[in-house]
C-alpha cells in the first residue's frame, strides 16, 4: 500500500453515539488537509470483486474544499467500477459501473462536519444500500454485475485534485455485501488480517500522532 503526502496521524477519542447505544474508544486516525493528501492503494484483482461493501469512519473538518457535490471520492477504484465519497453538498453518493454505464445513489442524508460519522455502502447484485453510523438511510433495486476497466488499477483512498477535509479511521472494502448486524458490530472493531471476505483494512495506525509524517511511504 503506498501512501502519498501524509500528513498528520492523530490519537483520537470518540464517543459514539449512535441509535443503539454509545461507545467509548481510543483509535489511531490519518488527516488529509483537502489539498494534495491522498492513499494509494496498490491494484489487485481481489480489490475488485462483483459484490462489495465500502466503509470508514470520517470526520470532516470543511466540505467546501470539493468543488462539487460529488467530487470528494473517499474511496475510489481506478478502473471505474466503484466510487464512493461526499461533496461540497455534505451528502454521500455511490457510483457502480456496470461496463457501459455508470449507476448512481446518493444519499438524502446531510452529513455535520466536526463530527465524527460512520459510512458504508453495499451492494449485492440487485440492490445498492447506503449507511449512516449504523443506520440504512437510502437503497436502490439494480440489477447489473459490477464491471472495471482494469482489475488490477488503483485504489485511491481520497483524490488530491477534487480533496476530502478531515480525518479517516478504519477504511475497509469486503468481498461481498454485509448486513445492517455486521455492519453495526464492524464500526467498534478492527479485523485479523486473514477475514473472510476482507480485502483492505486500512486502520492508519503508523507514524507518529500529531506530527507531519511525510517521510512513511507505506502504510
Amino acid at each position: 500500500i503506498n501512501s502519498l503526502i501524509m500528513k498528520k496521524l492523530l490519537f483520537i477519542t470518540l464517543l459514539f453515539a449512535v441509535a443503539f447505544g454509545k461507545l467509548q474508544a481510543q483509535m489511531v486516525a490519518l488527516d488529509f488537509d483537502g489539498v494534495n493528501d491522498q492513499v494509494v492503494v496498490s491494484g489487485n484483482s481481489a480489490l475488485s470483486p462483483t459484490k462489495i461493501t465500502l466503509e470508514t469512519w470520517m470526520y470532516a473538518k470543511s466540505f467546501s474544499s470539493s468543488p462539487c457535490a460529488d467530487c470528494a471520492p473517499i474511496i475510489w477504484h481506478q478502473g471505474k467500477g466503484y466510487r464512493f465519497g461526499t461533496g461540497n453538498s455534505a451528502g454521500l453518493n455511490i457510483q457502480l459501473f456496470d461496463g457501459s454505464a455508470t449507476t448512481t445513489l446518493t444519499s438524502g442524508v446531510t452529513l455535520s462536519k466536526n463530527t465524527w460519522n460512520h459510512i458504508a455502502v453495499t451492494y449485492d447484485s440487485a440492490m445498492i444500500r447506503i449507511f449512516v453510523n449504523g443506520q440504512q438511510t437510502d437503497s436502490l433495486a439494480k440489477v447489473m454485475k459490477l464491471s472495471y476497466s482494469s482489475t488490477t488499477a488503483d485504489v485511491w483512498v481520497v483524490d488530491p485534485a477534487t480533496g476530502y477535509g478531515g480525518t479517516l479511521e478504519e477504511t475497509r472494502i469486503w468481498n461481498y455485501a454485509r448486513n445492517l448486524t455486521q455492519i453495526r458490530e464492524g464500526m467498534f472493531k478492527t479485523y485479523k488480517s486473514g477475514t473472510k471476505g476482507l480485502m483492505l483494512q486500512l486502520s492508519y495506525d503508523e507514524g507518529n500522532p500529531y506530527k507531519n509524517n511525510t517521510t512513511i511511504s507505506t502504510l
